[in-house]
């Protein structure tokens, strides 16, 4: 499986926001090993094939748009949105099943 979080270089933690995202920490569970992804100058739905090109199979994130969300599913990427914290902790959490979608962090944009 490979799950993509929203990436804060500086911090090392979930970036905020999906649409506004410059990096993607992109863990694969079965080799172990962990990229970080340049987002190449994309942002909201432009990302997507950004993320399926990735083999992304989950994205955890922050605030993220319904739209972006609707993109994704159908790209066939699990959206957990409002993810907060370090990614390698959202990581560990999410493959333990202890992460829990907050979806108050969804909103309607006008971004696309």
């Amino acid at each position: 499986m490979i799950i993509a979080c929203t990436y804060d270089l500086i911090s090392q933690s979930i970036f905020p926001h999906f649409g506004r995202s410059l990096y993607f920490f992109v863990y694969d569970s079965d080799a172990k090993q962990a990229i970080i992804m340049d987002s190449q100058g994309k942002s909201h739905a432009d990302l997507v094939p950004v993320l399926t090109d990735a083999n992304v199979n989950v994205l955890l994130c922050g605030g993220i748009g319904s739209h972006a969300i609707a993109l994704l599913n159908q790209a066939h990427i699990e959206v957990v949105p409002g993810v907060t914290g370090p990614v390698e902790k959202a990581i560990d959490d999410y493959i333990a099943g202890k992460l829990k979608p907050n979806m108050s962090m969804v909103h309607e944009c006008s971004h696309h």
